[in-house]
Order: structure tokens, then sequence, then C-alpha cells
């Protein structure tokens, strides 16, 4: 039985005779008569588009990018006081799912007279043991051993000689899988995060400068292996977690993953479609809308 996950209600319940009556073709609700538009699921990905890495596998190659739009929710909440931590069944699931939903949930860094906070906008997902481009293809090591442990830890690797990657890690302890942060949108501590990076802001228009992409980011937060690797992502007693404010984004594109060699092809990176803080959109056509 798939796992499913609901930050409102936990486990998702069956569809009503009703609601079944209500399905749109790629399996999102439709509003009800005189119901104003809102997903319960934001952003439920049909059946192909789930499975499109599986089809992948099989030597036939999935029509990419595209997107997965959602129905329109109730204007996000803009105070920050309203953040809770996400629970460790949000990451007991398959990667692709936990990367798709863990758009517009914000990470968090807890200092000792501030708090850093930024929206993620940019994700991948890493399918554990059978993804030849996940660090855990070879099996568990030293290295990658969070990856294999408890769902909703922090995976910290360092990459190139010079800058750190966030993970999570995902899947029931014992099976691997993992999804990387690519990009973040700044919400509060932008001062404090421009020190990090040891640059200069001139304005908004040097924010994404921060943290469009997964090095940046980091060093934004101040994120090392030394400091965070293994740390409970779920907890706020860790300083480093990851948090819901009820903001979910209206549209998600899906394109290959960047700076692979291995399964290259696959479309496992997942991020806000109109999002300036992405890190890297002119590589891929416009993705078109899926209905």
């Amino acid at each position: 039985m798939r796992n499913e996950y609901s930050a409102k209600s936990g486990p998702l319940r069956p569809p009503s005779k009703g609601e079944a009556k209500r399905k749109c073709r790629d399996g999102r609700l439709r509003p009800s008569r005189g119901q104003s538009p809102r997903s319960t699921e934001c952003g439920v990905e049909s059946a192909t588009q789930r499975d499109s890495a599986a089809v992948w596998l099989d030597g036939q190659a999935p029509v990419i990018p595209f997107t997965i739009p959602c129905m329109p929710r109730s204007t996000p909440p803009s105070a920050l006081a309203g953040i809770h931590p996400l629970p460790r069944a949000f990451f007991t699931r398959n990667p692709r799912r936990v990367a798709r939903q863990l758009l517009g949930k914000i990470l968090i860094r807890d200092l000792p007279a501030l708090r850093l906070t930024a929206r993620i906008v940019e994700v991948e997902a890493y399918l554990g043991t059978e993804d030849p481009a996940a660090h855990s293809a070879a099996g568990r090591t030293l290295r990658n051993a969070v990856l294999f442990g408890p769902p909703g830890h922090a995976y910290i690797y360092f990459i190139y000689g010079n800058h750190y990657c966030l993970n999570v890690s995902c899947e029931p302890e014992g099976k691997a899988g993992g999804v990387l942060f690519r990009a973040l949108e700044p919400l509060s501590g932008i001062e404090e995060m421009a020190r990090s990076r040891g640059i200069e802001l001139r304005g908004p228009q040097d924010w994404p400068k921060l943290t469009a992409g997964p090095g940046r980011l980091c060093q934004a937060f101040g994120i090392t292996r030394v400091r965070d690797n293994d740390l409970d992502l779920t907890s706020p007693e860790s300083g480093l977690w990851i948090g819901d404010d009820a903001f979910h984004p209206r549209r998600v594109a899906v394109t290959p993953r960047i700076g692979i060699t291995k399964a290259a092809e696959m479309p496992l990176r997942y991020f806000i479609a109109g999002n300036r803080f992405v890190s890297a959109t002119k590589r891929f056509p416009s993705p078109p809308l899926r209905a």
C-alpha cells in the first residue's frame, strides 16, 4: 500500500463516491459547485508522470520537461510565526513524492540571536541503489550511511573541492533515497546570509546570489558536513530543520537533473515554475502546461 501523507490530516483517505466523480483526468479533484477552487493534495501527479522514471529504465524516454499545475489555494500567510516542523512520515516515502512536496516548504537555521529562513524552490530526487547517479548506488558506506538511516536526516557532502551540498534522507530506515536542495528563496536573515556568502547586496535584484544553487545556499546557511551531517531535519532542536507554513506553489516544473552524467535524462528535478531564485532555467525550453 502506498504511504501517502497530507500535511493537514496525516494519511490520505480513499476518495468518496462524490469525489471520484469530480476527478480530473490527471487525478486532481475538481471543486464542487459553490466551492472555491482548492487542491487537497496540491500537485498530485498522474500515474504516467509518477512512473516516468520507471518507464525510462525500460528504455523509453519520457516527454520532458513538463509542469504539474495546481488549483489555486487561499493566500498563504505572510507571517513566519506559523511554521510547523514536518513530521518524519513526510520523508518516509519515495524521493519523487518527497521532492515534489518539499517545494514551498521552509528551511530554517536557528542561530543564538537570529533565525534564517528561506523557501525551498528547487530540488532533485535520487532514488537510492537503483539510481546510477545516487551516492547510494554502490551500497552503504561510511560516507553515505545517513541515506540508509532514519528518514528526515541531513546528508551533507563536499563537492568539487569548494562547496557543500544539502540533502535529506527519504524512504524507511534501511532503504536508501534522498532529495538534493538546489535553490531557496530567502525570507529572513538576508543580511546574515550575505555576510556568510561574502557578497554585497545592492537590492532585491541581488538576492538570487545568496541561495540560487546548492553550494550558495549551503554557504548562506553556514551548512557544513562537520556541523550538520546527520542532523534531524524534523526537529527544531537540531537548529537546522524544515517547516511548513501552509504555502503551496501553483505550478511545478519537472526536468532532467543537472550536472550529472549517469541517468541524466531521468525527469527528477522539480522547481517552482516562474520563481526567479531557481538555479538554472535557460538549459531547458519553457515547460508546457498540463491541465
